[in-house]
């Protein structure tokens, strides 16, 4: 049995498997831009944060791993390390978004990246503890961005979603990475690895100078360590020739070379008024 509604902008089936647990299929979700479809996500989890039953979850994984009371940055790193482990990555066909209590009930929980960041910002809601969705991939020139939650818009083909967490509750003075789908410590965050001369560890993200190059040492992505192996050490060269690229991509050399002329043809009629006085 399926029903008809919306979340934010988008158009969607609801898939009722019980009252309470929902599984969205959106079709129409590569249609729409970036922040259109993170109001969506957000929508999705702030409501699953209000529910009672994420927060009872959210403090007993918290008091589990021994945080002390109003240690946010505790909290997060806790809630964190349990997305990471117990919820199991899988890809998906078309674009389906579950419901964080629906990931949470199931006896094998599993979900792709926006699945698990919804589940970590549900987390996050209930406890009060500041978070925003962030995006990365890949920009025009193949360099590898980010854009965060709230930021102006950037062109890039996203791939990856993940979140920022919040220092402090209500209002935050530092906002700290946080990879859902890898073993990764709170703070780690993709784009900064790769200029750092790190290889990617996310396939989806992967551009040509990256495929094939990640080595996991076995014994020690069981532990939640990525060991990359990496022979060349050369962020700051990239970083120089990424910069070049961007600053010489026809999107920001047109408009300069646009106001060169316009600026160029006053001053042209500028000094021909000027001869034409100091002649008479």
């Amino acid at each position: 049995m399926r029903g008809r509604r919306r979340i934010g902008a988008f158009p969607v089936e609801r898939v009722h498997l019980d009252r309470t647990t929902k599984v969205y299929h959106l079709p129409t979700w590569k249609h729409k831009s970036d922040p259109t479809r993170i109001k969506a996500l957000r929508e999705i989890a702030m409501k699953a944060g209000r529910d009672p039953r994420i927060a009872t979850q959210a403090i007993s994984i918290v008091r589990a791993a021994g945080v002390k009371p109003r240690d946010t940055r505790g909290q997060s790193a806790a809630l964190l390390k349990w997305v990471q482990t117990q919820i199991y990555y899988a890809n998906e066909p078309g674009e389906r978004l579950q419901d964080p209590v629906y990931t949470l009930k199931q006896n094998i929980r599993y979900g792709d990246c926006d699945d698990m960041a919804l589940v970590l910002g549900a987390f996050l809601e209930s406890l009060r503890i500041p978070w925003k969705f962030v995006l990365s991939g890949r920009g025009p020139t193949g360099n590898l961005l980010r854009w965060c939650e709230g930021e102006p818009r950037k062109r890039a083909k996203w791939a990856h979603i993940y979140l920022a967490v919040g220092n402090k509750p209500y209002k935050p003075t530092k906002w700290i990475f946080a990879e859902p789908t890898l073993h990764v410590p709170l703070g780690w965050d993709i784009v900064n690895a790769k200029q750092k001369g790190l290889k990617i560890p996310l396939p989806e993200l992967a551009g040509p100078d990256d495929l094939g190059m990640l080595e996991i040492v076995h014994g020690v992505a069981s532990q939640g360590l990525v060991t990359v192996k990496d022979d060349a050490q050369k962020p700051m060269l990239t970083d120089i020739f990424d910069q070049l690229k961007e600053r010489l991509h026809p999107r920001t050399l047109v408009p300069i070379l646009v106001a060169g002329l316009v600026t160029g043809y006053f001053l042209q009629q500028l000094r021909g008024a000027f001869d034409k006085k100091r002649k008479k």
